[in-house]
């Protein structure tokens, strides 16, 4: 069990939550690493390094979100300027029509 995971309760009977990477290792748990054979230095290294990691799975992430976000967005710009001159064009073509129209008419 990791102590001082961003969302872990520090001990049952608390309603405190860690949103900190300062590890509160209770005497309780303190008890419960080492009746398992473990060290509780490393249970706190062991938490740090994994708040660090999701520190930066979190940034990662949003970066890669913007930037997927920039891409639609560029993305969908770019359609629109093509249906825009697409109707530029269009309107270009039929008010050429109609003036030769016009002069057929006269």
């Amino acid at each position: 069990m990791l102590a001082g995971l961003i969302g872990d309760k520090p001990a049952t009977g608390r309603n405190t939550t860690i949103v900190a990477p300062t590890v509160e290792i209770t005497q309780r748990l303190r008890r419960k690493i080492l009746r398992k054979g473990g060290d509780v230095d490393a249970v706190w290294v062991l938490s740090i390094n994994h708040w660090e990691l999701e520190r930066r799975q979190t940034c990662m992430n949003q970066k890669r979100n913007e930037r997927g976000r920039t891409m639609v967005m560029d993305r969908l710009k770019a359609e629109r300027m093509e249906a825009a001159i697409a109707r530029k064009v269009a309107k270009t073509i039929k008010d050429a029509e109609v003036a030769t129209t016009r002069k057929d008419k006269q």
